[in-house]
C-alpha cells in the first residue's frame, strides 16, 4: 500500500468524575502518546468516541486483510495473487461494510464513517480486479480504468509484449522508489535490477505475470479508488478530539527524556 499507516489507537474508559463528566483514555503507539480528557456524557458514550477512533483510524490503514499483502513486493507475493479466492474477498468485504455501518458514533464522525464506507468500496474494486487480471484477463479490460488497461493488454499479446512490460514496470519501481526514498536511483536500480535478473532466471513466465497484475496494475487501479490523504485524516482527528473534549486534553509522549507532559486544545496524534 502506498500510503503509510498512522497509529492504531486503543481506547478504554478511566474513571467517571461527575454525573456529565466522564474521562476517556486512549493510546497513539506510533507517537507513544497517552491521552485522556474529560467528555459530556449526556452527549457522547464511551463506546461512541471509541468507535470514531477506529473509524478514523481505519482511513489510514487496509481493511481486508486477505489481501492486505504489499502487492509491489512480489517476491513476497508470488504465491498470492494466482491463490486469492474471489469468494473469500467478498465475504470478508460484506462483513467489513456491515461492520462499519452499525458503529454507533458521535454524531460528528458521520462524515468520516461514509468516508470509510467508501474507502472500503474501493479496496474491494481494486482487490477484485486485481484477482481477474490474473485469473481473466479479458474480463478484466473491460472492467478496468482506462489509464490501467495497458498493463492487462500486455497479458493478451505475446511474450514479447508480457516481457516489456515487465520491464517497463520493474522501470517505474525503480523511479517510484527514487520519488519517495532517500537514497539514489544507482542504489535502487541495483536492488530491482538484481531481483529481476533472479526471477528472470527462474521462471520468466510466471514472475513477468505476477509483477505486471501485483505491482504495475494494481499500483494503478489502487490510484483511482477513493482514500482520504494521510494528512487530511489526521487534521480531521484533532478537529474530532477537539470537539468531543472541548479543546481540553492531555497527552503524554514518550521521548529521548522522561515522559513529556502537553495540555494542548488542538493536539494531533
Amino acid at each position: 500500500m502506498k500510503a503509510m499507516t498512522i497509529a492504531a489507537i486503543f481506547a478504554s474508559i478511566a474513571f467517571t468524575t461527575s454525573a456529565q463528566a466522564q474521562t476517556y483514555e486512549w493510546r497513539s503507539e506510533m507517537k507513544l502518546c497517552q491521552y485522556q480528557g474529560d467528555f459530556d456524557n449526556n452527549k457522547y458514550t464511551a463506546k461512541q468516541i471509541e468507535n470514531s477512533h477506529f473509524v478514523l483510524n481505519s482511513l489510514t490503514r487496509a481493511n481486508l486483510e486477505s489481501f492486505s499483502e504489499p502487492m509491489s513486493m512480489s517476491n513476497l507475493f508470488l504465491d498470492n495473487i494466482s491463490s486469492k479466492d474471489p469468494e473469500v474477498l467478498t465475504k470478508e468485504y460484506k462483513q467489513a461494510k456491515r461492520h462499519v455501518e452499525r458503529l454507533d458514533i458521535v454524531p460528528e464522525a458521520q462524515t468520516y464513517k461514509q468516508q470509510l464506507l467508501k474507502t472500503i468500496d474501493g479496496e474491494y474494486k481494486t482487490a477484485q480486479l486485481a484477482i481477474l487480471a490474473y485469473q481473466n484477463p479479458s474480463e478484466a479490460l473491460k472492467q478496468s480504468p482506462p489509464m490501467c488497461q495497458h498493463y492487462v493488454e500486455a497479458l493478451l499479446q505475446d511474450e514479447t509484449a508480457v516481457q516489456n512490460k515487465w520491464q517497463q514496470v520493474v522501470e517505474e519501481k525503480i523511479q517510484d522508489k527514487v520519488r519517495t526514498g532517500s537514497l539514489s536511483d544507482e542504489f535502487y536500480r541495483k536492488i530491482e535490477m538484481r531481483d529481476y535478473q533472479e526471477q528472470k532466471s527462474l521462471s520468466a513466465y510466471f514472475y513477468a505475470r505476477n509483477a505486471i497484475v501485483s505491482s504495475g496494475f494494481y499500483n494503478c487501479v489502487e490510484s483511482t479508488a477513493y482514500r482520504p490523504e494521510l494528512k487530511t485524516v489526521s487534521a480531521n482527528y484533532a478537529k474530532l478530539n477537539h470537539k468531543i473534549f472541548d479543546g481540553k486534553y492531555t497527552a503524554q509522549c514518550a521521548m529521548s527524556r522522561p515522559l513529556a507532559k502537553v495540555k494542548n486544545r488542538d493536539h494531533q496524534r
